[in-house]
């Protein structure tokens, strides 16, 4: 139950009640066989009675001592008690959390925004490198996943906790002003449905629309329009097949037919590589140096006539065969 879940310590005040209850109630029924001279089976019927429906059975309240009339009217109150406790945690178990949406449910302000629509371990990576490159992301998520939305929070974004198939729902999250919509739950009908009602309401919009199915992803993007439909299977084929080859590779980029992948070489003390320059690197081989990294430095980008020395870290992007030719020539660097 969610509401005892998030309350652990009047979860233990409840068990410790209702046990304080039942044993109140066995004792009652005990009383009731002793003082007032009934079968144990009957005085235990009457005191349960009494706990839930208030009804004294066969018990004569007229001949009855005082003392058993002040235990039998504090049985009584005390299952009125219980049974109004009962449904209350009933009501709390069946519509708390609608009735916790609908008032926290919240209409975004914000302009030029992304909107993040699933937030499961992908859309949560997806968040990381958004927050890396400073940008405002308004999540969509129905709170499956407390962990995720719990980190989220601690981030400091703003969370919608709605279903991604209502139609208010990106209107709530001021999809009118949005940048763009990054759709990335696990499932693809879903998905499809998002992006097709973000068009609708935003025909301008751009849309990252997450597939695991390639075809339907090639299908989605001539039929509807939508500029970007990504396949996260193709996505990471690339990237297996190119660190499967060396284990430098960091990463992979299909552009086209071509795959081409992002490593780093360090330049060994009795490398050839040593006698060149950046310039004369860039020009004899089909590469792009990322970054140098250096004991003294770090160099974004570098095109210099700085020559190499022992133990600097390049960070490059080119093709497969490329990236042997390099490694072969810094003498011959295992794979």
């Amino acid at each position: 139950m969610l509401f005892l879940e998030r309350n652990a310590p009047l979860a233990r005040q409840l068990k410790r009640l209702l046990v304080a209850v039942f044993l109140f109630s066995l004792a009652m029924g005990i009383y009731l066989s002793l003082h007032e001279h009934l079968p144990l089976h009957e005085g235990m019927y009457i005191s349960f009675m009494l706990l839930a429906a208030g009804e004294p059975l066969t018990l004569d309240i007229g001949k009855i001592h005082w003392y058993t009339g002040v235990l039998v009217i504090f049985q009584s109150l005390l299952g009125i008690g219980v049974l109004t406790i009962s449904l209350g945690l009933l009501t709390n178990f069946l519509f708390s959390e609608q009735l916790k949406r609908i008032l926290e449910r919240k209409h975004v302000k914000m302009e030029n925004h992304i909107i993040l629509c699933g937030l499961g371990n992908v859309g949560f990576k997806v968040l990381e490198e958004l927050e890396k490159l400073n940008q405002n992301v308004v999540i969509i998520d129905w709170g499956d996943n407390k962990d995720l939305i719990s980190r989220a929070q601690k981030k400091g974004y703003t969370i919608l906790k709605e279903n991604l198939k209502d139609d208010h729902t990106l209107e709530l999250a001021n999809i009118s002003k949005a940048k763009s919509i990054i759709i990335s739950t696990s499932n693809d009908l879903l998905n499809m449905e998002v992006a097709l009602s973000a068009r609708e309401k935003r025909p301008d919009i751009r849309i990252v629309l997450r597939m695991f199915d390639q075809h339907l992803a090639q299908k989605i993007r001539d039929a509807f329009h939508i500029r970007t439909a990504f396949s996260t299977s193709l996505l990471a084929a690339p990237v297996f097949a190119a660190a499967s080859i060396d284990r430098s590779v960091l990463g992979s980029i299909k552009i086209g037919d071509e795959i081409l992948v992002c490593y780093k070489i360090q330049i060994h003390p009795n490398s050839p590589l040593r006698q060149k320059n950046i310039l004369e690197i860039l020009d004899e081989y089909e590469l792009s140096i990322l970054k140098l990294v250096s004991k003294e430095e770090e160099i974004k980008f570098p095109k210099s006539n700085r020559y190499l020395q022992e133990g600097d870290v390049l960070y490059i992007a080119s093709s497969l065969e490329e990236l042997a030719r390099l490694k072969k020539a810094n003498l011959d660097e295992p794979s």
